[in-house]
């Protein structure tokens, strides 16, 4: 076995072969082979993360580059400014396909970790979020209504940043596919089982027979799409925490999106 490894290609990362074995080289070549498993899984993930980051970052860099060139040769302020101003706008998409490309490589379903939870107030991280997030809605004369009854019991166990991440994303998508001066309604509420947190816009909606494929990455519904990404996000997040997403038609037009996350179970008296 020490010759096998010794001799073997640093890049080969096919379990090791060999039989028979006496039981403690049999235990120690059965961890050799899952570390090798665990590591061929995670040189995977990054070659599929640096194929994605250039795929998806090849055209908002053209773009970029093409809005600095209109800068440079703008002959007057006005056509400076124009330019420079959609150059700010592509840095800012450019940023936030970054960070979700990172945010969903590290919430990739081969990962072996075990996240830490903590124990969160899911009222307070909403409620916290859409702060962060409304002047997204005020640019578009839009407005966020967050439908909570104060004092029910809002804690819950998270994995940090999660609730921010999915506000984020679901609250995100509503303001980006809105029209102007539409309203945004964020709504909690409980179940046995279950916290419930729903998203209804005013935009197009998704038809029904896309909303299977729009939380596969780098799926995109409608002309105003964004990356692809977001549900995505949203849809592992979920998983992560023992939930349920689901797409459907709210009720004044536009898309509901409806989370359910697990409550924390009641220790037995």
């Amino acid at each position: 076995m020490a010759e096998q490894i010794r001799s073997r290609d640093p890049h080969n990362l096919q379990p090791l072969t060999l039989n028979p074995l006496p039981r403690e080289l049999a235990t120690i070549a059965g961890a050799l082979n899952r570390l090798l498993e665990r590591i061929r899984i995670m040189r995977v993930r990054e070659k599929r993360f640096i194929a994605d980051a250039a795929h998806e970052l090849r055209t908002p860099l053209a773009v970029l580059d093409l809005h600095a060139q209109n800068a440079l040769i703008a002959d007057n302020v006005k056509d400076r400014q124009e330019a420079l101003n959609h150059l700010r706008d592509g840095v800012a998409r450019g940023t936030r396909l970054v960070t979700q490309l990172l945010t969903l490589a590290r919430l990739e379903p081969e990962d072996e970790s075990q996240p830490e939870y903590r124990t969160t107030n899911l009222l307070s991280e909403v409620r916290e979020m859409l702060a962060k997030i409304s002047p997204l809605a005020a640019e578009r004369e839009q407005q966020l209504l967050l439908n909570a009854d104060e004092q029910a019991d809002w804690l819950m166990l998270e994995e940090p940043g999660a609730i921010e991440t999915l506000v984020q994303n679901l609250v995100g998508n509503a303001i980006q596919h809105s029209p102007n001066h539409s309203v945004i309604s964020i709504t909690l509420a409980t179940t046995p089982q279950y916290f419930q947190l729903i998203v209804d816009d005013q935009g197009p909606g998704i038809p029904i027979n896309e909303r299977k494929k729009v939380v596969e990455r780098f799926q995109r519904a409608g002309p105003s799409a964004g990356s692809g990404l977001g549900l995505s996000i949203v849809e592992r997040l979920v998983m992560r925490h023992n939930g349920t997403l689901q797409l459907d038609d709210a009720p004044n037009g536009g898309l509901r999106v409806q989370v359910a996350l697990q409550r924390p179970k009641e220790k037995s008296k």
